[in-house]
């Protein structure tokens, strides 16, 4: 009886099969259309939603972002997040923001984001920092500021 091997691999994906020829190559078939047909390809962003992502940065305006950070005392990332949904309402007048918006204020001041910003915003929801409207934006989740997070916010500035 000949032992038969065959070892494919691909990105993080490796199968490994030993056996007789027959086996061997029914398993590897086997295996590879349940591995492979279960992972979703990811899809590109469409040109246009690249377009609106570019037209928000450049509202962003870098020394903007940072001088208006500098008035605050950001030690981390709950002060970070909300120092930057205050940005985004008083300098750019937006009365609703999205995950997004925060992400982009974190790029331009190079901070580093926790690997779960959406537990940070479930966090301010629970201290009514912030609303969660019933609209979304581009499947988004929109979110507010209320009183409350503003004088959280308010608090954070230097001198206060």
């Amino acid at each position: 009886m000949n032992n038969y091997g065959i070892r494919f691999r691909k990105g993080d994906i490796e199968i490994e099969i030993q056996g007789d020829k027959e086996f061997v190559g029914q398993k590897f078939e086997e295996l590879y259309s349940k591995v492979f047909s279960a992972i979703v390809p990811v899809e590109k962003p469409t040109k246009e939603e690249v377009k609106k992502k570019e037209v928000f940065l450049e509202h962003l305006k870098p020394e903007d972002v940072k001088e208006y950070m500098k008035k605050f005392r950001v030690t981390n990332n709950t002060h970070k997040m909300m120092v930057a949904a205050m940005y985004l309402q008083e300098r750019l007048d937006k009365k609703s923001f999205t995950l997004l918006d925060l992400k982009s204020i974190y790029k331009i001041m190079r901070w580093q984001i926790s690997t779960n910003p959406s537990s940070f915003l479930q966090k301010f929801r629970e201290k009514k920092y912030i609303y969660l409207l019933p609209k979304k934006k581009d499947g988004k989740p929109l979110y507010v500021l209320t009183e409350k997070g503003i004088k959280f916010a308010e608090s954070l500035k230097k001198g206060s």
